[in-house]
Protein backbone atom coordinates (compact mmCIF):
# COMPACT_ATOMS: atom_id res chain seq x y z
CA UNK A 1 0.00 0.00 0.00
CA UNK A 2 2.74 2.47 0.92
CA UNK A 3 5.45 3.24 -1.62
CA UNK A 4 8.31 5.28 -0.10
CA UNK A 5 5.96 6.97 2.39
CA UNK A 6 3.37 7.82 -0.27
CA UNK A 7 -0.22 6.55 -0.33
CA UNK A 8 -2.43 5.79 -3.31
CA UNK A 9 -5.69 7.73 -3.36
CA UNK A 10 -7.78 4.56 -3.75
CA UNK A 11 -6.14 3.06 -0.64
CA UNK A 12 -6.95 6.16 1.41
CA UNK A 13 -10.57 6.16 0.20
CA UNK A 14 -10.95 2.45 0.97
CA UNK A 15 -9.43 2.66 4.45
CA UNK A 16 -11.78 5.54 5.31
CA UNK A 17 -14.83 3.58 4.09
CA UNK A 18 -15.58 5.98 1.24
CA UNK A 19 -15.44 3.12 -1.27
CA UNK A 20 -16.10 -0.56 -0.60
CA UNK A 21 -12.96 -1.88 -2.30
CA UNK A 22 -10.18 -0.84 -4.61
CA UNK A 23 -12.09 -2.65 -7.37
CA UNK A 24 -15.04 -0.32 -6.76
CA UNK A 25 -12.62 2.60 -6.93
CA UNK A 26 -11.24 1.37 -10.26
CA UNK A 27 -14.80 1.01 -11.58
CA UNK A 28 -15.58 4.57 -10.48
CA UNK A 29 -12.52 5.85 -12.34
CA UNK A 30 -13.40 3.84 -15.47
CA UNK A 31 -16.93 5.30 -15.38
CA UNK A 32 -15.67 8.87 -14.78
CA UNK A 33 -17.14 8.91 -11.26
CA UNK A 34 -14.12 10.22 -9.37
CA UNK A 35 -13.27 13.93 -9.60
CA UNK A 36 -10.77 16.18 -7.89
CA UNK A 37 -11.65 19.88 -7.99
CA UNK A 38 -14.15 19.13 -10.76
CA UNK A 39 -11.55 17.41 -12.96
CA UNK A 40 -12.24 13.77 -13.84
CA UNK A 41 -9.51 11.36 -12.73
CA UNK A 42 -8.28 8.80 -15.26
CA UNK A 43 -5.21 7.43 -13.42
CA UNK A 44 -5.69 4.40 -11.14
CA UNK A 45 -2.35 4.99 -9.45
CA UNK A 46 -2.69 8.65 -8.46
CA UNK A 47 -0.79 9.27 -5.25
CA UNK A 48 -2.13 11.38 -2.41
CA UNK A 49 0.92 13.69 -2.55
CA UNK A 50 -0.01 14.66 -6.15
CA UNK A 51 -3.20 16.30 -4.87
CA UNK A 52 -3.19 19.86 -3.53
CA UNK A 53 -4.15 20.53 0.06
CA UNK A 54 -7.81 21.61 0.53
CA UNK A 55 -8.85 19.86 -2.69
CA UNK A 56 -12.44 18.73 -3.13
CA UNK A 57 -12.83 15.04 -3.97
CA UNK A 58 -16.15 13.92 -5.44
CA UNK A 59 -16.92 10.21 -5.27
CA UNK A 60 -19.93 9.49 -7.43
CA UNK A 61 -22.82 11.92 -7.15
CA UNK A 62 -23.38 11.96 -3.40
CA UNK A 63 -20.04 11.78 -1.60
CA UNK A 64 -18.02 14.97 -1.51
CA UNK A 65 -15.05 15.39 0.81
CA UNK A 66 -12.33 17.97 1.29
CA UNK A 67 -8.75 16.72 1.56
CA UNK A 68 -6.76 18.34 4.35
CA UNK A 69 -3.19 17.15 4.80
CA UNK A 70 -1.53 17.32 8.20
Amino acid sequence: NVIDGEWKLLTILKENNLINSTSDGRRLIEQNGLRINGETIKDFNIMINQIDNNSTIEIGKKKIIRLVKC
